[in-house]
C-alpha cells in the first residue's frame, strides 16, 4: 500500500523559472474597475507603503526585536546584493505570504514579478507550490503550461 499525503501540486518538483522569463514594470496591470470589483481600494498606499505587505510582514515578526516594514521588503525585492537583514526579510515574505498577500503586493507596486522572481532566486530554495504559483505568471511565451 502506498500512501500519499499533500497536493500533487506541493509535492510535484518544480524549478522557478528564470526572472527574464516575467514581467517587469511593463507587466500589464488589471484596469481599476475590476480592482475595485475585487474589494481592493485605488487609494490604498502602494510601493514601499503597500498595506498588504505591512500587514503580513507585521503579523509574521511580531517576536522580532525590530519588525519587518513594507519598505524593508521594497529595497529588499530590488537589491542587487541583499543584506543579511534584507535576505531574511526577503525569505520571511516568501514563506508566510499566502498566495493572495503575494498578489496584493503585486496590485500594490510592492515589486514586480520580475523583481520577486530575482529575489526568490537570491533567497531560495522554495516550496514546490510557491514555484509552480509564481511560474504561472511568466509571460506567455515563457509559460510553463
Amino acid at each position: 500500500m502506498v500512501v500519499t499525503w499533500g497536493d500533487p501540486w506541493e509535492m510535484e518538483p518544480c524549478d522557478l523559472l528564470p526572472p527574464e522569463a516575467f514581467y517587469g514594470e511593463d507587466a500589464p496591470r488589471p484596469p481599476a474597475e475590476l480592482l475595485r470589483g475585487c474589494g481592493v481600494d485605488p487609494t490604498v498606499p502602494t510601493g514601499p507603503e503597500s498595506r498588504t505587505v505591512e500587514m503580513r510582514l507585521f503579523s509574521e515578526c511580531a517576536g522580532w526585536r525590530t519588525p519587518a516594514t513594507a519598505a524593508e521588503l521594497y529595497e529588499a525585492v530590488r537589491s542587487p546584493r541583499p543584506k543579511e537583514r534584507q535576505s531574511l526579510v526577503m525569505r520571511t515574505w516568501l514563506r508566510a505570504a499566502s498566495f493572495s498577500e503575494l498578489l496584493g503586493g503585486w496590485i500594490e507596486y510592492a515589486y514586480t514579478w520580475r523583481d520577486l522572481v530575482r529575489a526568490a532566486h537570491r533567497t531560495g530554495p522554495h516550496r514546490n507550490e510557491l514555484k509552480h504559483w509564481l511560474n504561472d505568471f511568466a509571460r506567455p511565451d515563457h509559460s510553463p503550461r
